[in-house]
């Protein structure tokens, strides 16, 4: 162990120091001392003119003790630091090694997971991470090697003998068939390599040309002679392009629709469509979420064939992303098509100023949810915008036509969140008159107005039954909004109603932390 040098200490200090434990021993550890009896000298308080000198001679020996005293105490400290060092790697090493390996296998299970998760679309990101894994200890290899979820993910683009390598490893591959992968001649050699489609987990489709998805799905078609048995997982990438001015606009491919209503999916509980849609149904009865990614340019007709074609009849959950999306069909003509089991709605928005809003209007006239539970919008504008764009996008959820607000009466759980610059307020009435039975809000609004909750309560019957409020980033004016709501209820004894108010980040509630600390005391969750 290093130590520092230092010099010798003075004996008599010692001794002196030793004398004082050794009181403080028999005084039973009383600093005060016993009595007139001091720890530290003998000397009476006040003291006498005749021990004057005695005093003296005292003082100077505890200010020469308190010098001594300070070397000893800093090399106590430097040893304490020394060895907790040394004790704090140890107990790692100790307390990471005396995990079981169902620990660790839990553990490297959630990497991974969370790898496939964020990076399902960047192989190099999602497909490495078992190796990397396998490369830190003798145990890690042993343990990776015997879990065949982590070597699920197999690409196009690896070698034969790493698909033989993983095929070893999992028998229900996770594959991801990318447009650059070649011919069709290789990609159906590369199916071939694998195991039988019946046992596939998950399938990733990924292509930027018409032509080379065209040669995607014939291959699958060519090998897709038995159903997609194990199949939970489906996505169909598209990586559309904007095209010129002059272009046409991009046209699905012909084939498309035919081939993949022919796939037979009894398992497949997870859907995702990126600028593709089919118009014929898809045969995935136990569909149990469908994300929809609609582009710059998208057929509005087709997603209507896409909705009443039932194949999203089992859904409970559905998430459509508007990307800066524009349609060629404006002036479609829409009917409504039931979900009798969703429950939760996400839409996300990108805002473009030249962008109509009608893409979403038209959308929201073709669903009807009438058991939804659950409502979530998130809106983004890409350059600075004005109140008028965000509104009329707001609208078009919650406003059908002029004087008329869609609702949605069974809704209990709405969450707003808008990322733009430089506008004052949303128009908070529409949106919360259309969620009657709403309990929980949750809003992460930087740059807006907090709402005036207590004037939407009174004036216009909004939030009724709410029970939870969860503000996120709110950094504007409207602050005083929150403490006045909780004490109009607090008034009319309906304080109660407030189960929990979560503030993170609002560093404009920070003058109100105490007075709303005592109105809700638990039930204030703080992290501004």
């Amino acid at each position: 162990m290093a130590s520092t040098q230092t010099k010798d200490l003075n004996l008599k200090d010692l001794t002196y120091l030793v004398g004082v434990l050794q009181r403080l021993d028999g005084l039973g550890g009383k600093l005060d001392g016993e009595g007139d009896r001091e720890v530290w000298h003998d000397i009476s308080m006040p003291h006498s003119l005749e021990r004057h000198q005695d005093a003296k001679k005292a003082l100077a020996q505890m200010k020469a003790a308190l010098k001594t005293l300070g070397a000893v105490t800093s090399s106590l400290e430097h040893s304490i630091q020394a060895l907790s060092r040394d004790c704090i790697e140890e107990e790692r090493a100790i307390g990471f090694a005396s995990l079981p390996d169902e620990d660790l296998v839990h553990i490297f299970e959630s990497y991974c997971e969370e790898y496939i998760r964020l990076y399902d679309h960047d192989l190099e990101g999602s497909i490495d991470s078992p190796m990397v894994l396998g490369r830190v200890c003798t145990r890690f290899r042993r343990i990776v090697l015997r879990i065949p979820s982590l070597w699920a993910c197999v690409s196009s683009r690896f070698s034969s003998e790493r698909i033989s390598m993983l095929k070893r490893r999992c028998r229900n591959p996770i594959v991801f068939l990318k447009s650059e992968t070649g011919s069709k001649q290789e990609i159906v050699d590369f199916i071939k390599e694998l195991h039988p489609i019946n046992q596939w987990y998950a399938l990733n489709l990924d292509y930027d040309v018409e032509e080379d998805g065209s040669a995607l799905f014939e291959s699958l078609k060519l090998e897709a002679t038995e159903p997609f048995d194990s199949l939970k997982k489906l996505s169909i990438r598209y990586t559309l392009l904007l095209p010129d001015d002059d272009d046409p606009l991009p046209t699905y491919m012909k084939k498309f629709d035919k081939i993949v209503s022919e796939w037979y999916m009894p398992s497949l509980e997870s859907l995702e469509l990126t600028n593709v849609l089919p118009s014929r149904k898809i045969q995935c009865p136990a569909l149990k979420s469908c994300r929809i990614v609609l582009g710059i340019i998208t057929d509005l007709g087709r997603l209507h064939d896409f909705i009443h074609s039932y194949s999203l009849a089992s859904i409970d959950s559905l998430t459509v992303v508007f990307i800066r999306t524009e349609t060629v069909n404006a002036n479609l003509e829409t009917r409504q098509h039931t979900f009798f089991k969703l429950k939760f709605l996400e839409l996300e928005v990108e805002l473009d100023p030249d962008t109509d809003p009608k893409v979403l209007k038209l959308f929201m006239g073709m669903i009807d949810a009438p058991i939804l539970e659950s409502l979530k919008i998130n809106l983004t504008c890409r350059q600075h915008d004005d109140m008028n764009t965000l509104s009329r996008w707001l609208d078009a959820v919650f406003k059908p036509s002029e004087g008329v607000i869609r609702t949605f009466p069974n809704v209990l759980k709405y969450e707003i969140s808008v990322q733009t610059p430089g506008l004052p307020e949303l128009h908070y009435v529409p949106m919360l008159r259309a969620l009657p039975s709403l309990t929980s809000l949750t809003m992460s609004i930087p740059g807006f107005r907090i709402p005036n909750f207590s004037n939407l309560r009174n004036r216009y019957k909004c939030i009724q039954e709410l029970e939870s409020i969860s503000l996120r980033t709110c950094l504007s004016p409207g602050s005083e909004n929150v403490p006045q709501y909780l004490s109009y209820l607090g008034k009319g004894e309906k304080l109660e109603e407030i189960k929990k108010v979560q503030l993170y980040g609002c560093c404009g509630l920070r003058e109100q932390k105490e007075e709303l600390t005592s109105l809700l005391g638990e039930k204030l969750a703080w992290a501004c």
